[in-house]
């Protein structure tokens, strides 16, 4: 909030980009400002209790209570979007899947081929993405949705957008077994 009040909010947006792990989002920017399209003339007040079996990280203030005046709901959303437009380019890289859905269909070679939903795992973010196998990797795939603990390793990339997001590009692909 005191980005907002001090309207130095670039500077906020430019030390969120910079960050490895932020700890704002646009799906935080979009959760506040959906309060507003129902609330329209309301200011929202967020109460905050820190846990106790955790302990507070020296020098580190923890504020009880924060006020969210209804004429800021219209800048929140314009970091939500400009945060958004950063996290939302292309990512190639290697993730850890689970497959989580096939919808493929049998070809003329009588071989599956098609559409799997996956959850990507990167960090400690989970990501819903659909992808496009051929045969080859559909089996595989499929191999690793009938086996607990089974994961596969897929480098390719990964579109921006809602979830389940594209993930296309394939370089590698490999089945990893417990």
């Amino acid at each position: 909030m005191s980005a907002i009040q001090t309207d130095t909010s670039d500077k906020l947006i430019d030390k969120i980009k910079s960050e490895r792990n932020p700890q704002i989002s646009s799906n935080l920017c979009k959760a506040i400002t959906n309060f507003k399209e129902e609330h329209d003339d309301f200011d929202l007040y967020v109460d905050f209790k820190w846990a106790a079996s955790v302990g507070l990280p020296s020098g580190f203030a923890v504020q009880h209570q924060i006020k969210i005046q209804k004429d800021y709901f219209s800048r929140i959303d314009d970091v939500g979007r400009e945060l958004k437009s950063s996290e939302q380019q292309e990512l190639e890289d290697v993730f850890m899947a689970t497959v989580e859905h096939l919808a493929g269909d049998m070809g003329s070679d009588n071989k599956r081929s098609g559409e799997v939903v996956l959850n990507l795992y990167k960090d400690s973010e989970v990501i819903r993405a659909r992808i496009i196998l051929n045969a080859e990797h559909y089996k595989m795939a499929d191999i690793s949705h009938m086996t607990a603990d089974s994961y596969l390793r897929i480098k390719g990339k990964l579109h921006p957008g809602n979830q389940p997001r594209l993930f296309s590009e394939i370089s590698s692909f490999d089945l990893i077994l417990p």
